[in-house]
């Protein structure tokens, strides 16, 4: 079957290949670099799975064996019809095997002045799991996806210090068929962890502080928070997916993260501040001493535009099954930074846009993807593919200033680490990248019993090696770690 209603581009093609999709595929899939589909690939798609619905009598049933055993990994997904004009989708991807750490909640000890601390530990392995619910209603589909990526861990307590790193993310999708030329809409909301939370004791201090990544409170470069890109964020994620013709379609995306420093007030309240950054307040309980509080980050907005259009081509002949795609990436971004600190103690001092920047992003990444299938007999056919990455050219222009500093400010913004002259600076660079040609091939073969399918892959990856100028082979290979066999069945 070759797929006309969603096109897979070369770079979504290329990480199920190499780290496998969050949703559920087929080797066909795989193997033809998403040009060449069967009911593994539609039975939870929002427009295709009116086509499981009429072939199937009652239930579909999915599984991927092998590349996941050795990882403690579970990919199952289902499909029934319940009732005359209702049909339900299920799929459940993750580990089965995750160690979890001891955890216990502990009590809230008052260490005085209404501070009060717990010595709870909480460590939660990272699951890998997506989770899928589906409804096709009439005509309309619905799915709902919810990837859970987050990872906790308490790096362990002294008595004195205690400290607790929270990375990875949580992702809430949804997902809708659209009407004419609009195939589908979705609305992905990840939301981004990448934080360090710490507890100290010394004497009648007590110190909570949060960073963004590693960075210290200490830093005192504004760049430093520039140039944090894994910050903690929930994002909103808009795509609309136009669809003209059989061969034309257009992607359009949206990213638009809304940044958040999670951090502690002067008055022990918990909230954020909306950028990336740290913070650290320390609370003396000696009596009639002044709790501090010290914040630095970086205000930022962030958006990020991708347009990608893609044309296709395919035939069938006989017993021969060809499809070939045309993808043109091409994004646009643009993101704010302005650097700002206040610190609280018997007074508060605040320093305001010490410097600010703005990025402007550019990129273009044309690919080619192409599957071929073979079908000899009715139970068996044989399927290869190609995905070409032609090059992938980017830039970033950057433009700032670094504001001129006097008197009272000049003293507030030396107390983040921030020293400047009394005149205004004026800043500006650019870099680019540009990446090679890259080219992957893949084979796999598939048994098809009808009520019972039999679908195996293996991958071989092609990489320039820059040294000898000369291709060579890395990869997976059959028996590697991506290899696979997705089982189906329909009665």
């Amino acid at each position: 079957m070759i797929k006309k209603t969603k096109m897979f581009i070369l770079a979504a093609a290329m990480i199920a290949l190499s780290a496998g999709l969050f949703a559920q595929e087929s080797n066909t899939l795989r193997s033809t670099f998403g040009e060449i589909v069967n009911n593994a690939d539609l039975f939870l798609d929002v427009n295709d799975w009116k086509d499981v619905n009429a072939e199937i009598k009652n239930v579909f049933l999915f599984s991927r064996l092998g590349a996941n055993t050795n990882k403690g990994i579970l990919e199952l997904g289902t499909a029934f019809k319940a009732g005359s004009s209702l049909y339900l989708g299920l799929y459940y991807n993750g580990d089965v095997t995750a160690q979890y750490g001891e955890s216990g909640r502990g009590e809230k000890v008052d260490i005085g002045d209404d501070v009060k601390i717990s010595a709870s530990t909480f460590n939660k392995d990272n699951p890998h799991a997506t989770y899928v619910l589906f409804a096709g209603i009439g005509g309309l589909g619905l799915k709902f996806s919810f990837t859970d990526e987050q990872q906790i861990r308490d790096t362990g307590s002294s008595g004195t210090i205690y400290n607790q790193i929270l990375t990875g993310e949580l992702v809430p999708a949804f997902e809708i068929s659209g009407a004419g030329v609009i195939e589908s809409v979705s609305l992905t909301l990840p939301i981004n962890f990448n934080r360090t939370v710490s507890k100290s004791f010394a004497g009648t201090l007590y110190t909570h502080t949060v960073t963004t990544g590693n960075l210290a409170v200490a830093a005192s470069d504004a760049q430093d928070f520039f140039a944090i890109e894994d910050a903690n964020y929930v994002a909103l994620q808009p795509a609309v997916t136009f669809k003209f013709g059989d061969n034309f379609k257009l992607d359009e995306e949206l990213f638009i993260p809304i940044y958040g420093l999670a951090t502690r007030t002067e008055a022990n309240k918990g909230g954020s501040i909306p950028g990336v950054g740290s913070s650290a307040t320390t609370y003396n309980t000696a009596s009639g001493a002044t709790n501090t509080y010290l914040a630095k980050w970086d205000s930022r907005f962030h958006i990020l535009n991708t347009l990608t259009p893609t044309y296709n081509i395919s035939r069938e002949v006989g017993k021969v099954n060809f499809s070939l795609t045309g993808a043109l990436p091409f994004e646009l971004g643009l993101t704010t930074h302005s650097a700002n600190g206040k610190a609280v103690g018997s007074e508060t001092k605040e320093s305001k846009g010490f410097q600010t920047q703005a990025d402007f992003t550019i990129g273009i990444a044309p690919a080619i993807t192409a599957g071929v299938q073979f079908k000899p007999a009715e139970i068996f056919s044989l399927q290869g593919g190609l995905g070409l990455e032609i090059f992938d050219l980017s830039g970033t222009f950057s433009g700032g200033k670094i504001k001129g500093l006097d008197g009272d400010d000049a003293v507030n913004a030396a107390l983040f680490g921030w020293l400047g002259g009394k005149d205004d600076v004026k800043t500006s660079g650019h870099e680019g990248s540009f990446t090679y040609p890259k080219l992957e091939y893949s084979l796999g073969f598939t048994f098809n019993l009808k009520a019972v399918m039999l679908d195996f892959s293996f991958v071989q990856e092609l990489n320039p090696a820059l040294t000898t100028g000369v291709y060579e082979g890395v990869g997976a290979t059959l028996g590697g770690p991506e290899a696979s066999i997705v089982l189906t069945a329909q009665f």
